[in-house]
């Protein structure tokens, strides 16, 4: 099957100029077998380079930078933003959240609650963490409206923080 590749800036999802970074995008346009999506975002972060020293100097390629889909991995184990995302907000009374992870491996998850719910929030969330990741999270509550106001400058809000060096 071949596909349009595009080099897409991940926020307006409009085409960027060559040797520029952004999120891949193929669309599948010929093939005969059925494809389940007609344009992907694969969450690479590439960017499109034209005139290599080789037999294909005219084609563009594609050089990989790194990912958009948010994952995480702590002593050994991968996480997923969205899916611990989603099993947060299943957390009843839960408001908003911020995960921390510490320049010295621990995982911190700043909570905000209704104040007579907020024993229960920090029960529930560590425990939305701990059974499906095995991971233990110190969980911590924090007043209504101290996470956005931390973010609130950023044009898409950071709900997760990788503190450790890279």
């Amino acid at each position: 099957m071949d596909s349009f590749c595009e080099v897409l800036h991940p926020d307006t999802l409009v085409p960027v100029p060559a040797g520029e970074g952004g999120v891949l995008c193929a669309t599948p346009v010929v093939g005969n077998a059925a494809t389940p999506f007609l344009r992907w975002l694969s969450g690479d972060v590439v960017r499109m380079e034209f005139g290599c020293d080789c037999a294909e100097a005219s084609s563009p390629r594609l050089v990989h930078a790194g990912r958009t889909a948010g994952f995480f991995k702590l002593r050994g184990i991968n996480v997923n933003h969205t899916e611990l995302e989603e099993r947060l907000y299943q957390v009843p009374s839960l408001r908003d959240f911020r995960v921390t992870l510490t320049p010295d491996d621990r995982l911190v998850v700043e909570v905000e609650a209704a104040e007579r719910a907020a024993p229960a929030v920090v029960d529930a969330t560590g425990a939305m963490i701990r059974d499906p990741f095995e991971l233990h999270a110190e969980v911590v509550p924090v007043e209504r409206g101290t996470i956005a106001k931390a973010v609130e400058d950023q044009i898409k809000a950071q709900r997760f923080v990788n503190q450790r060096p890279t």
